[in-house]
């Protein structure tokens, strides 16, 4: 989602911010380093087996190349793109 509106629309429609591992075909819900879920994507809260490297500060630098962005609804994976996609339709406006 490219806007701060977009993004809310799509929590406001089940939509969580996720990333998704193609190499394992799993989803993780983003989250915060404390495990509460993010309303939008933050690498803190990612397992340990997805994250490549840390700055000494902790911070995550880098992470799988086999992880995607994209938007987790009802234990499904959307790219952004198809999130925006549903989201429109749904709501009843065009795609671009």
């Amino acid at each position: 989602m490219k806007t701060i509106a977009a993004q809310r629309t799509a929590l406001e429609t089940g939509f969580q911010p996720a990333f998704f591992d193609f190499l394992t075909q799993t989803i993780h819900i983003s989250c915060f380093a404390d495990g509460t879920p993010a309303p939008f994507h933050i690498l803190e809260g990612l397992p340990r087996e997805v994250i490549v490297d840390r700055a000494r500060s902790g911070r995550v630098v880098s992470t799988k190349a086999t992880l995607l962005t994209g938007y987790e609804r009802n234990g499904y994976f959307y790219t952004t793109a198809a999130a925006a996609r549903a989201i429109a339709e749904w709501c009843g406006e065009e795609t671009a």
